[in-house]
C-alpha cells in the first residue's frame, strides 16, 4: 500500500452479489486480536500470498480466518459461511484483500531471538508509544492509527533521529576543527538559515 492509502486510512471494496463490502486496515488497539489470528495465517503462508496457497490454507482452517475477516470487515459469521460454501473464489479474494490492505503487518519480517543482543533491554509497547508521544503524538490517537501508519511514523521518527545525530556530529566536527573566525562564521550562517 502507498503512503497516502495508509495515512488517510483507506479501505478497499469487494463486490459480493449486489453489495459492496469494505476491507479496512486494522487499528493499533486491535493488534493483539488481529495478531492472534493473523499470525496463524502469516506462518502458514510463509510469505507466499498466492490465491492457490491461500486456498490450500482455507481448506484446512476455518475459524481463525473467519475471526480475522470479522475484525476488518462488516461481514457476519453467517454471511461468511454462506460465501465460503457458495463462492469459494470470493472467499479467497476476501482473504487476499485483507492481506494486501494490511500488508504492513503481513510483510513484516520476524525478529529471530538469536539476532538480539543479550545485553540489550527488551523493548515494550510503551517504549514504542513513548517514541511517538515524545514527538507530539497523543496516546489515544496512536491507538486509533491503523497499523501501517503506526509503523511508518516509527520509521519517520527513527530517520529524523538519525539525521539529527548526523547533524550534531557534523557541527561537533566543524567546531573541533575550526579556528575562532571559522567557527564564528559557521555559527552566523546557522543562525541565518534558522530564521
Amino acid at each position: 500500500m502507498n503512503d497516502f492509502f495508509l495515512a488517510v486510512n483507506q479501505c478497499k471494496s469487494i463486490a459480493i452479489g449486489d453489495a459492496q463490502i469494505e476491507v479496512r486496515q486494522f487499528l493499533v488497539k486491535e493488534l493483539v486480536q488481529f495478531d492472534f489470528f493473523g499470525s496463524k495465517l502469516k506462518a502458514a503462508l510463509n510469505a507466499d500470498f498466492s490465491k492457490e496457497n491461500i486456498k490450500a490454507f482455507l481448506d484446512v482452517t476455518t475459524i481463525p480466518v473467519m475471526c480475522l475477516i470479522s475484525i476488518v470487515t462488516d461481514l457476519t459469521p453467517e454471511l461468511l459461511s454462506q460465501i465460503k460454501l457458495s463462492d469459494e473464489d470470493k472467499y479467497v479474494e476476501i482473504v487476499k484483500e485483507i492481506i494486501e490492505v494490511n500488508s504492513s503487518y503481513f510483510d513484516q519480517k520476524e525478529v529471530k531471538e538469536s539476532s538480539r543482543l543479550s545485553k540489550e533491554p527488551e523493548s515494550t509497547w510503551f517504549d514504542a508509544l513513548q517514541i511517538l508521544v515524545s514527538h507530539g503524538h497523543k496516546h489515544d490517537d496512536i491507538l486509533n492509527y491503523n497499523f501501517g501508519t503506526y509503523i511508518e511514523y516509527l520509521k519517520a521518527v527513527s530517520k529524523l533521529k538519525n539525521l539529527n545525530a548526523l547533524e550534531t556530529a557534523c557541527i561537533t566536527r566543524t567546531a573541533y576543527h575550526a579556528d575562532k573566525k571559522g567557527f564564528d562564521g559557521f555559527a552566523k550562517s546557522m543562525k541565518q538559515t534558522n530564521t
